[in-house]
């Protein structure tokens, strides 16, 4: 997910560190730790963050993430 997060925002001159918010939905709580784990490797700096877990999501999915991404005109 967060590969394909970065791809999309590299095909727009954008980086992962132009996100200032993430909104993470868990199927089961239990899916967190690995979760934070994957999702640290990512950021030198963390955006905000909200995390639900217990939500029905699209097919077999077990987590999605969405990204709010901003950068300066000019930068």
């Amino acid at each position: 997910i967060m590969e394909n997060i970065r791809h999309l925002l590299e095909r727009n001159g954008m980086c992962m560190e132009d996100i200032v918010k993430t909104t993470v939905h868990l199927r089961k709580r239990e899916f967190f730790d690995e979760m934070n784990r994957s999702y640290q490797e990512f950021f030198s700096v963390y955006p905000a963050r909200i995390t639900v877990y217990g939500v029905e999501l699209y097919g077999t999915c077990d987590v999605e993430i969405d990204a709010i991404a901003y950068r300066e005109e000019g930068r």
